[in-house]
Formats: C-alpha cells, structure tokens, sequence
C-alpha cells in the first residue's frame, strides 16, 4: 500500500456519502411530503372554518387543490363559471351529487363554448342518458362514435349505443 493511502475506513467523505446515492435509497424515505401535508391540512381547514381558513393560509395552497375540490371553492367564494373547462368541472360536480339535470345544463354550456371537447360531450351523453331522454341520448353517443379519435372508446361508445337501441 501507498504511503498516501490511508486504511479504507480514512477515504474521502465522498466513499462514506456513497451508499445513500445508490439506486433505492431515495425509495426508503417514507416521511410524506411537505406540500401534501400543507394541502391536507389547508384541505381540513376549510371543510371546518369554510371562507375564513384563508385567513390563515391564504390562497396559495388553492391552486394545489384537486379540480373537482376546487371548482366546489370557486362557487363557495362566488365565482361564476368563466370557460368551458369551469362549466364542466360544475356539472362533473353535479353528477357527482347526481343532480343530473343540472349536470346537463352545464354540460351543455361547456360544449357550446367549445365544441372540440369530447369529454363534455361524453358526459353529456351520459347525463342525457340519466334524464331519462334516451333518444337525445343515442343521438349523442352517436355522434360521439362518429368523432371518437380513439379507436378503443369509438368501440365502446358504439357498444354501449347498440344497448340503449336494444331497450
């Protein structure tokens, strides 16, 4: 052995760091992360204090709030719907409380602001479907099954159709 090289246990600061950047290591660290705590958190406070949870964390933790989650604050803060992303995110809210009609009508609305958005158009159908206006609704799905880009859904859509055609 070399003068200069110490005992392995004396290498460089480097060699002894080494086994925490192996491949996995970040994988053992299970502590949640900061920001989904503080979202959490945000997220309790403001089932239980409603409006004024943003005096306490102000509206910077909003935007880390899943869609549906904050579409239900941007109407308890009195925002009306601006696009058509916000029309559908409301009646995504409203199937989801299944108040279907409401659902339909802005459904609708996001498909008259945008008439390229087939996932409005789908759960169109579908509230369509809900209402009880299965005729309505076979003229949507078909038409969705005319427009789908996905050869997969196309066949599902037209699978589901030939269903609604049968009752």
């Amino acid at each position: 052995m070399a003068e200069n090289e110490g005992p392995q246990s004396e290498q460089s600061p480097s060699a002894e760091a080494a086994p925490a950047q192996q491949p996995g290591a970040a994988e053992e660290i299970k502590e949640p992360i900061l920001t989904d705590t503080l979202v959490e958190r945000f997220g309790k406070d403001l089932e239980e204090k409603g409006k004024s949870a943003y005096s306490k964390w102000g509206f910077a933790l909003f935007h880390s709030l899943d869609e549906e989650r904050a579409q239900d604050e941007r109407e308890r803060l009195g925002f009306k719907p601006a696009d058509a992303l916000d029309h559908y995110n409301v009646g995504c809210r409203l199937a989801a409380k299944d108040k279907y009609a409401a659902a339909l009508k802005s459904f609708a609305l996001a498909v008259e602001l945008d008439s390229e958005f087939f996932e409005a158009r789908f759960n169109q159908a579908l509230a369509t479907e809900k209402t009880g206006d299965l005729a309505e609704a076979k003229k949507i799905w078909n038409e969705l099954s005319k427009n789908c880009e996905d050869q997969e859904e196309a066949a599902q859509i037209k699978g589901h159709l030939a269903e609604l055609v049968k009752s």
